[in-house]
């Protein structure tokens, strides 16, 4: 083998280097809601045996790659993550989600070395060498590469598009295959439909019949697509409604953003943080150089431009955004060393190698951060280590990982009067240390500062490994911090409910084989106690006994100062969801929600559903009053 081609090889060993190092980064926690939701709609795909990949804010190509390599994944425990206030048990454990980010970084791997091969073609071996060492080494397309997420394949099919497009000419075939390519391109991200710019061009500029050309290249589009996305046809109306949701989500609701130039402006600083300082002034001069020759790297240049033009428009803005156009950045530096190169042969590659040396440290620095223990894995240790089984654990760190079998979690509301007061129902809070203690009184006994990693140009690391490392605290709850109640008198009398009525003085009297519970699941039924005179409440509890599934989703509360008009109060859940509470099979399962001290002559409780209401009730409440000046027990 020539020394080129040793040289191709050992970019292709380094990027594969830095896409496998630390792979595995996090997966001792939860992993993040977006990768789940790549992971666990294919586990549906699979147990179904369809390509219905349910996650309409996608087209289905990226969901379909992925269906082999999680079928053939080893088994491994799930995860528990919490929903909308609800537990999710994951169908995945820490093997199939690091088989996933494994393909994905296969893909960057393969995307350097079709950069190379059309780099070849374009500007000669050794700008192409040198591109696919700017891809290789690039902190954007690193990140990413340790995520489950389409960008990285989305642009590996934007270079077999633009590998195609150099075909382009008298043959059918040529046009049938380019089209091909545009249509997987937009079935793996719907950005992938910003190629047409570049298909347009590529046609226009080379020879044959271009209006029979553009026919064929669109029927093998729309072919493709809707072959890689078959439920957009067969789910028409929720593949609609999930596209638009995603454009939606983009915009905000509210049309082109009146920031468009700063916003590209973002973008460009993104793309110079990919390449490197260097790397900018080659892609510069690889511009001027381009602009002789139109012809040739019209449609190269046309898809980054539409790739920041059209995310310029948008409210929402990420690193990752970009990414597909990266490869073709990197191609037109490498047209800037190809000049350099003719011009100072032996100097052009001490400037390659320094090009590649900033990014490459950037990405290095990122890696060092993932493969080391970052502050949630510390913390985690810490907990494991310190605190007895069956303690109470307010979590306000996103997707720690407890293990909800040996601790009762509950999660943070975000809202601080609330949080406050779950604080004082706990035996230990983990808070993370962008904002003050939840409440004084509190003991540290641990605290966690995360490592720097990545950066330039002005940039902070956008990957989700590097946003969930962040300063922890642990706190822990003394004794005489916690909420200290008395119980509020209630009999049979002062009980009555929208259903079931006769039964609602099962719910007062003191046992835990009766139940009160709705006739039906709608959101409207609802329990009420009223006693004589005001009390400052502030905790409601309602067991479960024997029948925990019985359970409300979403309970809420109302109040009364005459007994006949309610007015909801915020409450928040001191207790996990049902079904992981421990115990929740020996009759100690219940619902517990505590409010600010609430001045009240009753309580009602109703169920607030969402899209799957459910009949529930409970075989006992109890209602507490706040007492500060009490020194009994507290509400822990």
């Amino acid at each position: 083998m020539r020394p080129r081609g040793w040289a191709a090889v050992a970019v292709l060993v380094l990027a594969g280097i830095l896409r496998f190092t630390g792979l595995s980064w996090g997966l001792r926690h939860t992993p993040v809601r977006d990768e789940q939701d790549f992971v666990e709609n294919v586990g549906q795909m699979l147990a179904h045996r369809n390509l219905d990949h349910r996650f309409y804010e996608y087209p289905g190509l990226f969901f379909e790659l992925l269906c082999p390599v999680l079928a053939a994944a080893p088994s491994s425990p799930p995860y528990i993550s919490v929903w909308d206030g609800l537990p999710r048990v994951t169908q995945y454990g820490a093997s199939g989600y690091l088989a996933a980010r494994g393909l994905v970084a296969a893909f960057g791997v393969f995307s350097v070395a079709l950069l190379m091969l059309l780099g070849s073609r374009l500007v000669g071996p050794n700008g192409g060498l040198l591109a696919g060492a700017l891809l290789a080494a690039s902190p954007v397309e690193v990140f990413v590469s340790h995520e489950i997420r389409p960008d990285v394949v989305l642009e590996t099919f934007v270079l077999l598009a633009l590998l195609a497009y150099q075909r382009l000419g008298e043959r059918d075939r040529n046009d049938i295959l380019a089209g091909a390519a545009t249509g997987a391109a937009a079935a793996v991200k719907f950005t992938g439909v910003l190629l047409l710019p570049s298909w347009f061009l590529a046609r226009a500029l080379a020879p044959g019949r271009r209006l029979r050309g553009a026919v064929l290249a669109g029927l093998a589009a729309l072919i493709v697509w809707v072959a890689m996305t078959p439920y957009a046809v067969l789910a028409a109306q929720r593949f609609a409604a999930g596209a638009l949701f995603q454009v939606n989500w983009h915009y905000r609701d509210k049309g082109i953003s009146p920031a468009v130039a700063r916003n590209a402006f973002f973008y460009a600083r993104t793309i110079a943080w990919s390449l490197g300082p260097v790397g900018v002034v080659l892609g510069l001069v690889g511009l001027a150089a381009a602009r002789r020759e139109a012809r040739t790297w019209a449609p190269v240049v046309a898809y980054p431009l539409a790739v920041v033009a059209v995310l310029s428009t948008a409210s929402v803005h990420w690193h990752r955004l970009v990414l597909s156009a990266l490869g073709l950045v990197a191609l037109v530096a490498g047209r800037g060393f190809e000049v350099l190169a003719r011009r100072a042969p032996r100097a052009s590659w001490a400037v390659a190698a320094v090009a590649v040396l900033a990014p490459f440290v950037t990405s290095v620095d990122y890696l060092r951060s993932v493969a080391l223990p970052g502050t949630r894995d510390l913390a985690l240790d810490w907990i494991e280590a310190h605190v007895p089984p069956g303690a109470r654990v307010l979590n306000t760190v996103h997707e720690l990982g407890l293990d909800r079998s040996r601790f009762e979690v509950i999660e943070q509301t975000g809202k601080k009067p609330l949080d406050r007061r779950l604080a004082r129902e706990v035996d230990l809070v983990v808070w993370h240390r962008w904002s003050d203690a939840p409440l004084t009184g509190l003991e540290s006994v641990w605290r966690g500062e995360p490592r720097s990693g990545g950066g330039g140009f002005g940039q902070k690391p956008e990957s989700a490994s590097s946003s969930l490392d962040y300063p922890i605290v642990l706190y822990r709850v003394p004794a005489d911090v916690g909420n200290r109640y008395r119980r509020v008198a209630v009999t049979p009398a002062t009980a009555s409910a929208s259903s079931n009525g006769a039964d609602a003085d099962k719910a007062t009297d003191g046992r835990l084989d009766t139940l009160w519970a709705t006739e039906s699941s709608r959101e409207d039924e609802w329990f009420q106690l009223v006693w004589p005179a005001p009390e400052r409440v502030a905790r409601v509890e309602l067991r479960l006994g024997n029948l925990p599934n019985r359970y409300g989703l979403n309970p809420q509360l109302a109040v009364t100062t005459d007994g006949e008009r309610w007015t909801p109060v915020p409450s928040a859940s001191a207790r996990p969801p049902v079904p992981e509470q421990i115990g929740r099979d020996t009759g100690k399962a219940s619902q517990v929600l505590v409010l600010e001290p609430t001045l009240t002559r009753g309580i009602r409780v109703s169920q607030e559903g969402g899209a799957a209401p459910r009949p529930w009730g409970f075989a006992e409440i109890e209602v507490s009053a706040i007492d500060e000046g009490m020194s009994g027990a507290s509400g822990k």
